[in-house]
C-alpha cells in the first residue's frame, strides 16, 4: 500500500517507518524544507517537502496515498509564541484536507494521550502502546531536595533520589563514616512503569568505602 507518514523524521515516526517498510509499503514522507533527516538514513522513502500548517503542501503530500499516518507533535519544551505548541500538540488543529480526487477517502490519525504519543494500537481490543515522557505528569523533585537535606545516611539519600523524577543530574554523597557515593538521575520509563504508572527502581549506584579506624577495608561496588 502507498502510505504518507507526518513527523517521519522524528524518533516515533522513523520507526513507524520502518515497520512500514517491512510490511512492503511504499512510503512518502511529509519534512519541512531544510529539516534534519538522519533518522531515515537507508530508508527508501519518498520525501514530500512541505508544513502541516500549509494546506497545499500537505495536499500534494496525501494525493495518491491509500494510508495517513499523521505522528508529527512539535516536542519544544518552550516557545515564544505558547499558541504554536497548542495548536500542534493539544488543539490538533493541523490543515485538514476533505478526501475527493487523488486524496484518500480515510486518514489513520495517531492518538496522543497527555503522557505522550501511542505508537501501537489494537483497534479490536482497544489496547495502547504509548511513550511517555516523565516530565509531563507529576514528579517531586521538590520533595525529593527536602529528603536529601533531611538524610543522615547512604539509605536516607537513596530514597530522596527516588523522588527524584526528571532531568539528568549526577549526585555524589559523602558522609563521616567515609561513604562516598555516586548516582545519576535520569530516568526512562520502561513498558512496565507505564503500565504501573510509577517509576520504579534506583538509578545506577557508585560506592566507595574508605578506609577509616574501625571501618571495613577499602572497596568499590556498582548496583543498579
Amino acid at each position: 500500500m502507498r502510505a504518507l507518514v507526518t513527523g517521519g523524521t522524528g524518533f516515533v515516526g522513523a520507526n513507524l517507518v520502518r515497520e512500514l517498510l517491512v510490511d512492503g509499503d511504499r512510503v512518502r514522507v511529509l519534512a519541512r524544507p531544510g529539516g534534519d533527516r538522519r533518522a531515515l538514513e537507508g530508508c527508501d522513502v519518498e520525501i514530500a517537502e512541505g508544513d502541516l500548517l500549509d494546506a497545499g503542501s500537505v495536499r500534494r503530500a496525501v494525493a495518491g496515498m491509500e494510508r495517513v499516518f499523521h505522528v508529527a507533535a512539535d516536542y519544544r519544551l518552550w516557545a515564544p509564541d505558547p499558541a504554536a505548541l497548542f495548536r500542534a500538540n493539544v488543539d490538533g488543529s493541523v490543515v485538514v484536507i476533505p478526501p475527493g480526487g487523488s486524496i484518500p477517502p480515510a486518514t489513520l490519525v495517531m492518538p496522543r494521550r497527555d503522557f505522550g504519543p501511542i505508537i501501537s494500537l489494537n483497534a479490536a481490543t482497544g489496547a495502547a502502546l504509548s511513550v511517555q515522557y516523565v516530565g509531563n505528569g507529576p514528579t517531586q523533585e521538590i520533595e525529593a531536595f527536602l529528603l536529601i537535606n533531611r538524610a543522615r545516611n547512604l539509605d536516607d539519600f537513596k530514597n530522596a533520589l527516588q523522588r527524584f523524577d526528571v532531568g539528568a543530574q549526577n549526585f555524589v554523597y559523602i558522609d563521616v563514616h567515609g561513604n562516598i557515593a555516586y548516582f545519576t538521575s535520569g530516568e526512562i520509563p520502561v513498558r512496565e512503569d507505564l503500565q504501573a504508572g510509577t517509576v520504579n527502581g534506583v538509578p545506577p549506584i557508585r560506592m566507595r568505602r574508605s578506609t577509616i579506624p574501625g571501618s571495613a577495608p577499602n572497596r568499590c561496588a556498582q548496583s543498579s
